[in-house]
């Protein structure tokens, strides 16, 4: 049974869970339209495979065959997973933090509620923000006629990048000097895990020298990089899910913690 206060946190965010989760489901839904769309034919997907390049989730098989599942994975995981990590952050320190220069914290503190009760009511709400929302993206895609292995595979991707956000968010908003800090801070980190993402899949070229290994290793600092490298409808690979996990258990443990 949920505490009191996570019950005030659910019904005061449950605006912001319905945007958030109806805005990564519609964009998966547009992206899957479009692809097919685009990418009508077997010379068009190859086409796009080509330009695309090695990295991104692809292998060398996926560019001599792609698929629509696998274009989806190079061309619009990452912006979903950059979606999911924007709410995790944003969400958690609007609740923690925002609320404690806000004002409603300090009515909270007046009731009997324990320490680090409200890091827990705002990461209960962004957990299920990220459910919802990775739940809709699966349904999108399942919708879009993907695999439906690799829908859920999606979603759960999508689950855990949310929650390495929002144990980010938690340990920035104990540490930051001021609520506006905490969200700029935020936003910076997720920027940097999506540059370094990019950076990563770019630098794949697949001529398998130092340099490219060295470039590639990027993609495996940063929850949006690790998604892609589960090269889901592709050639799936759990290792890095299994690594996103650890480190999003790292990251919550740490911002509670800190909280309490």
């Amino acid at each position: 049974m949920p505490s009191a206060l996570t019950r005030l946190t659910l019904r005061r965010e449950r605006r912001s869970i319905l945007a958030w989760s109806l805005g990564g489901g519609c964009l998966t839904l547009y992206c899957i339209l479009m692809f097919n769309t685009m990418y009508a034919t077997a010379e068009e997907r190859q086409a796009a495979a080509v330009f695309t390049g090695p990295g991104f989730g692809m292998d060398a098989a996926a560019l001599t065959a792609p698929t629509m599942g696998a274009l989806f994975a190079a061309q619009a995981l990452g912006w979903l997973a950059l979606v999911a990590a924007l709410m995790g952050v944003l969400m958690v320190v609007s609740r923690t933090r925002g609320d404690e220069e806000g004002g409603p914290s300090e009515l909270l503190r007046s009731a009997p509620v324990g320490r680090g009760a409200s890091a827990r009511a705002a990461l209960s709400s962004t957990v299920l923000a990220g459910v919802v929302m990775s739940g809709l993206c699966s349904l999108a895609a399942l919708a879009g006629g993907l695999d439906p292995g690799g829908c859920l595979v999606v979603g759960l991707g999508l689950l855990l990048v949310t929650l390495a956000a929002a144990g980010s968010g938690l340990v920035l908003a104990a540490l930051a000097p001021s609520a506006r800090s905490a969200r700029g801070c935020g936003l910076m980190l997720v920027l940097v895990w999506f540059l370094l993402r990019g950076l990563g899949d770019a630098g794949s070229s697949g001529g398998g020298d130092s340099t490219d290994s060295a470039v590639s290793l990027l993609s495996w600092l940063t929850p949006i990089g690790l998604i892609q490298q589960s090269r889901v409808y592709v050639d799936l690979r759990w290792a890095p899910l299994g690594l996103l996990a650890g480190v999003a258990v790292v990251l919550v443990w740490a911002g509670l913690v800190l909280h309490a």
